[in-house]
C-alpha cells in the first residue's frame, strides 16, 4: 500500500513518545555527521587572536552553513513526496555503506604503524577546499568564508539528513530542524572550549574515529526497517 512520507507518523519502540523518537534521531544524526566539524570550528578559532574572524562571524557562518546543508536535505526530501516510503528507505544504504567503509578503513588503519588521520581537521590547518581560494568575494566576507567550509564539508550531511527528513513527516521536519539549530549553538560552545583543552579534544577525535562507522551503520539500518524497504525483496 502506498503511503506518502510527509503525511505519516514515524513508526516508534513501544512505550516511546514519536516526538521523543525523532528528538533523539535528530540528536544521533547530528552528532554523527559533525564530529569533524568541531575540528573545523577549533581551527577557525584558532584565528581570533589574528583578527582575521571575529567570534560573531565564525557563528553565523557556521549556523549559515548547517542552514544550507538542511535545507538542501529537506528540499530534496520533498522531491520524493510521490515516492513509496520503502523505496525511499533505500536510502538507508547510503549511510549503512558509509559506515561499513569506515569500519573497514579503521581496520586498514590499525595495521600501519603510522595510520592517517579519518576526516579530521587539525586546528591551525586551513580546510584543503579552500587552499589558494582567496577570492575577493570570500576574503572580504568572512561569514561567506565560514559558510561555505562548512558546506564543503557537508557531504555526508546530505546523505544522512534526506532519508531522514523524508521519513519523518512535516512535524517531524520541524523537530528536526530545531533540533539541528540548538546544536550547532553547542557545537561552536564546544570548538570554542576545546581550543583551550587540545588534550581532551584529542580524545574526542580519536574516540569519534572508531564510534562513528557503528552509528552510520545503525542509522542505515534504522531508515531501512522504519521504511519497511525489506518488504520490497518479500
Amino acid at each position: 500500500m502506498y503511503k506518502c512520507p510527509f503525511l505519516i507518523n514515524i513508526k516508534i519502540r513501544e512505550g516511546v513518545a514519536p516526538d521523543m523518537d525523532v528528538l533523539l534521531t535528530a540528536i544521533i544524526a547530528f552528532v554523527s555527521t559533525n564530529i569533524d566539524d568541531i575540528f573545523v570550528l577549533m581551527a577557525l578559532f584558532s584565528q581570533l587572536d589574528k583578527k582575521s574572524l571575529s567570534l560573531k562571524q565564525i557563528v553565523a557562518g557556521q549556523y549559515a552553513g548547517i542552514v544550507f546543508l538542511t535545507l538542501v536535505s529537506a528540499l530534496a526530501a520533498w522531491g520524493l513526496f510521490f515516492v513509496p516510503v520503502p523505496w525511499i528507505g533505500l536510502l538507508g544504504l547510503v549511510p549503512l555503506y558509509i559506515g561499513i567503509k569506515g569500519l573497514l578503513q579503521l581496520r586498514k588503519h590499525a595495521s600501519e604503524s603510522e595510520p592517517e588521520e579519518i576526516g579530521v581537521l587539525v586546528a591551525g590547518e586551513d580546510p584543503a577546499l579552500f587552499k589558494g581560494a582567496s577570492s575577493t568575494v570570500i576574503a572580504s566576507f568572512p561569514v561567506i568564508k565560514v559558510a561555505a567550509i562548512t558546506i564543503g564539508n557537508g557531504g555526508d550531511n546530505i546523505a544522512i539528513y534526506i532519508p531522514l527528513f523524508a521519513n519523518s513527516g512535516l512535524s517531524g521536519g520541524l523537530i528536526i530542524t530545531a533540533v539541528f539549530m540548538l546544536l550547532v549553538g553547542v557545537w561552536c560552545y564546544l570548538g570554542f572550549q576545546l581550543v583551550k583543552n587540545p588534550i581532551i579534544a584529542k580524545g574526542i577525535k580519536a574516540g569519534g574515529n572508531k564510534l562513528i562507522p557503528f552509528v552510520f551503520i545503525v542509522l542505515g539500518l534504522y531508515i531501512i526497517m522504519e521504511s519497511e524497504t525489506y518488504s520490497l525483496f518479500l
